[in-house]
């Protein structure tokens, strides 16, 4: 049987208060809360549990959700998605021949993305494989939030907090911050929520027009550096719970004077692994799961 790498990467997902506040709210997490809210996501029905985001002509569903609740409940979760309005013909890869496409505008090629996850007392630790075509960390989040309000308005509960994400990094990011000789500027990517009415309410709330991240950039004053104290504060942000900071991204000189750049998105916690093909060129989900369960041991 055929098979294909697979790019894998670590999150940790939590709680945050959703009022518009100047002082700092610390992330925080209810375990029964969480393995609640997963129990009634099993209880939904595929209609209930479509999201369609019709600004990126996207659709999102759950495909399979298995859970088991021990002292560490363990999520196995299969995402479906699609990307629809878009039926160009078929054409052939022996002959270069076209034929007209039978697809409906309003569907498209279900793409499947794995993930698996421990709940413990502090916190939900994931595993979650990441390819451009299916869905990411932000469209996962989004979407349990979106399930989430139901939730809370099903059991009658506040809809006062939401579920927020944090990226686990590798080591490397502050290590190489050190190879800097000058620091010229950085570039910090944050959630299009800083923005919005629950940040600077410079936009309003839904503003799909606006892509899911903004850009900030910090300079240094001319022929100046940067101080590297100040850049380890912010990634200590970036890679705290409920960060509203998704990349960070630094340029300078070495001390050699040569360019030099670094960037988070090369140093978040990532694996490969290697798994098993269908006969139609799909993922073997079952391989796929018991390969991302293996990494939580």
């Amino acid at each position: 049987m055929s098979t294909n790498k697979r790019k894998v990467v670590y999150y940790s997902i939590c709680f945050t208060k959703r009022e518009n506040s100047e002082i700092q709210v610390e992330p925080f997490f209810c375990k029964d809360r969480f393995v609640d809210f997963i129990n009634y996501l099993r209880t939904l029905s595929h209609a209930d549990a479509l999201k369609d985001k019709k600004s990126q002509n996207k659709a999102i569903s759950i495909e399979n959700l298995d859970f088991v609740d021990q002292s560490k409940p363990r999520i196995k979760l299969i995402m479906k998605s699609c990307k629809y309005n878009h039926s160009p013909n078929y054409m052939s890869s022996r002959d270069g021949s076209e034929r007209e496409s039978d697809k409906k505008l309003d569907e498209g090629e279900k793409e499947l993305t794995h993930i698996c996850g421990i709940v413990n007392e502090e916190e939900v630790f994931l595993v979650m494989e990441e390819r451009k075509t299916a869905i990411g960390i932000t469209m996962l989040i989004d979407y349990l939030n979106w399930l989430y309000k139901k939730y809370l308005i099903a059991r009658n509960l506040e809809y006062d907090h939401k579920i927020i994400y944090a990226s686990i990094p590798d080591d490397d990011f502050l290590q190489s911050l050190n190879k800097f000789e000058r620091v010229t500027f950085a570039d910090v990517i944050m959630d299009k929520e800083i923005i919005g009415s629950e940040g600077l309410g410079l936009v309003e709330e839904g503003s799909d027009l606006i892509r899911e991240e903004v850009n900030v950039t910090i300079k240094s004053t001319p022929k100046q550096s940067l101080p590297i104290r100040v850049l380890k504060g912010v990634y200590q942000r970036f890679i705290s719970e409920g960060s509203k900071i998704r990349r960070i991204r630094v340029y300078g000189k070495d001390n050699s004077r040569a360019d030099l750049k670094i960037d988070t998105g090369f140093f978040k916690k990532v694996r490969y692994i290697d798994v098993q093909l269908d006969i139609d060129g799909t993922v073997k989900s079952s391989d796929m799961i018991e390969k991302l369960s293996s990494l939580l041991e």
